[in-house]
């Protein structure tokens, strides 16, 4: 089994061994950073935070989409965090991000000129959002549910274009 997403046709498609389609699922990656001004700079709680590779919380950084790249999807996890609910595939996709500096009361001010890997991407029902921190969101609860269903671990992704 394999899988591949396509940022500009928003497709995530899942093919049997053979090559035959599974299944075509609308997805997307899009983020609210400083890039596309749709990050808050004035919320402390609009201040997103690194997964280190142990899934501990790292620095502070701005979202990117969903690595380009060459990934495995590993396995699927039950959920009860709001925005990734009922279930979320694990993968080893990470990048390095900037680190940013905070100011006092919390918000975001600069980059440190640092960077860290972050290693928090998934694949999951984005209920209702249009913006994920970086992960594939899924459009249709009822795609998480089939991948719950049919899919069966590892899966090669190769994540581009």
């Amino acid at each position: 089994m394999k899988a591949a997403f396509s940022y500009s046709a928003g497709l995530l498609i899942f093919l049997d061994d053979d090559g035959s389609l599974l299944r075509s699922v609308p997805a997307f990656s899009k983020v609210r950073n400083e890039l596309n001004g749709q990050r808050s700079f004035s919320d402390p709680n609009d201040v997103e935070y690194s997964e280190n590779s142990d899934g501990s919380q790292g620095t502070p950084t701005m979202p990117r989409p969903f690595p380009s790249g060459s990934w495995t999807i590993s396995g699927i996890e039950a959920t009860t965090e709001k925005w990734l609910q009922p279930y979320k595939l694990i993968t080893n996709a990470n990048q390095d991000l900037d680190v940013w500096a905070l100011k006092p009361n919390g918000t975001y001010d600069k980059p440190t000129g640092e960077k860290i890997g972050d290693f928090g991407y998934r694949i999951h029902f984005a209920n209702g959002s249009q913006h994920t921190d970086g992960c594939i969101g899924l459009y249709d609860v009822d795609d998480i549910l089939w991948c719950k269903a049919n899919l069966v671990f590892p899966i090669a992704l190769e994540a581009g274009s």
